[in-house]
């Protein structure tokens, strides 16, 4: 046979390649600047080194993965190959084989049975407990001085979950659990952004002090779930279930829903706020439609545009989770870039909800991008619940808070930002204002 008949029909094949990555003195200078200012980093990284990006630490080989397509491979079409990543493994001294840290079939059985009490249908339970709490403290908000909003949603939403999840209304219980997610978080956050840290059993005094914290907790749980609850609540739904489970495992799922939970909704809120200072005729559009839709259950709600609209385009903005890291469990090629078994990959909705290429005008708060378009977005350039097979079980009930405390909150209170001053958006296991929200508010006439 002559080859040369066939020259015109061959091809050249490119071998898949590792990503290309900052290297050498830029590579510790970045990885420096992720310990101190994390997010501005990775908008750095993307903007220098594109969307899929090798950056292999000393400590740790990072894939950090940019562009949705890449990112949906990862979260979606081929989760089974990417893990928990070690990081995780700061929280299970607090959580457990809950949800947020397990793998496998552990993993599916509980994830099957927990997804079911975050039904929509469940949710609409805790419409009138959201509702009522937040008027109750908002009754209590004092006019007459300054106030740091953060503070006020981080306690409304602890109180929350302590109700919807264990059914803990006393004061004395509430605290505890206050203390050990307060510290806890502290924990975790610098663990998983430190390039070494102490393994959990090294009696280092953080460490000392986690396990009698853990304990105190632990004692709390056992007592309440000993004494049973009669009340709706996520806790007593699982005690009485058919599943018949072990109580080391449902007191995993309750503690892992309390740290993922009050928190993430609470910054949720204290950063809508501060766009609605800078975007105050959505403040009237949502009381114009609040008044005429009088909304009573989670569907009322999400049917006012306006109201959804901003809590949406906030989400976008500073999503409750700016990070999500996993682990390649086996080599695998995304955009023929090899991504080596082992490697961190590293995502930030952070940095993707803020990519012009997806969004018109990115870094501005315009709550019109959601009106009429909710579902016509891309599924992975927007992810504030993460997507695929590990998303947030408790996206209905985040979103049934978040819409239900804004609108008490709107229709209470006109609010104003202290002057001079500007909350420094700064991460941890969630993205929180690092200085608080500090306004001034006035009673809505």
């Amino acid at each position: 046979m002559n080859l040369e008949n066939f020259a015109d029909l061959s091809v050249e094949l490119t071998a898949p390649t590792l990503p290309t990555g900052p290297r050498g003195l830029m590579l510790l200078k970045l990885g420096s600047l992720i310990q101190s200012e994390p997010l501005e980093t990775y908008r750095f990284i993307h903007h220098k080194y594109g969307d899929i990006v090798y950056a292999p630490f000393p400590n740790r080989p990072c894939i950090f993965l940019f562009d949705p397509n890449s990112i949906a491979h990862v979260l979606k079409h081929n989760h089974t190959n990417y893990l928990k990543s070690r990081e995780y493994e700061s929280m299970k001294p607090l959580l457990g084989e809950g949800l947020l840290t397990s793998e496998g079939e552990h993993w599916k059985k509980m994830r099957k049975i927990m997804v079911k009490e975050f039904h929509v249908s469940k949710v609409n339970e805790f419409v009138p407990v959201i509702n009522l709490k937040s008027e109750l403290k908002f009754e209590s908000l004092s006019v007459e001085k300054e106030v740091d909003l953060s503070k006020i949603f981080m306690n409304l939403t602890l109180e929350l979950a302590c109700e919807m999840f264990f059914g803990i209304k006393n004061t004395g219980d509430q605290k505890i659990v206050e203390k050990v997610l307060s510290f806890e978080t502290k924990r975790i956050s610098k663990n998983v952004r430190s390039a070494f840290n102490f393994p959990y059993y090294v009696p280092t005094l953080a460490h000392l002090k986690s396990r009698t914290l853990i304990c105190e907790l632990d004692k709390m749980v056992d007592e309440i779930i000993e004494n049973g609850s009669d009340e709706i609540n996520v806790l007593s739904k699982l005690l009485t279930s058919r599943d018949n489970l072990e109580v080391k495992h449902i007191r995993d799922e309750i503690v892992t829903l309390m740290l993922a939970g009050h928190e993430t909704t609470s910054n949720a809120l204290t950063w809508t706020l501060y766009n609605l200072i800078k975007k105050p005729e959505w403040i009237e559009l949502i009381r114009s439609e609040l008044k005429e839709q009088n909304p009573k259950t989670l569907s009322d709600y999400e049917n006012c545009k306006s109201l959804k609209a901003v809590f949406l385009e906030s989400l976008r903005l500073f999503p409750p989770a700016p990070l999500i890291s996993r682990m390649a469990k086996q080599d695998d090629i995304i955009e023929e870039k090899i991504i080596p078994a082992g490697a961190t990959v590293i995502i930030s909705p952070y940095v993707t909800h803020r990519d012009p290429r997806y969004w018109d005008n990115a870094d501005e708060f315009q709550p019109e991008r959601f009106i009429g378009r909710e579902n016509k977005r891309n599924d992975f350039s927007y992810f504030p619940f993460a997507r695929g097979a590990r998303s947030c079980i408790g996206e209905h009930l985040a979103m049934a808070e978040g819409l239900i405390i804004l609108a008490n909150f709107v229709m209470k209170f006109d609010f104003k930002l202290k002057e001079g001053f500007d909350p420094k958006p700064e991460q941890h296991i969630t993205l929180q204002a690092m200085n608080g929200l500090k306004v001034s508010l006035t009673k809505v006439l």
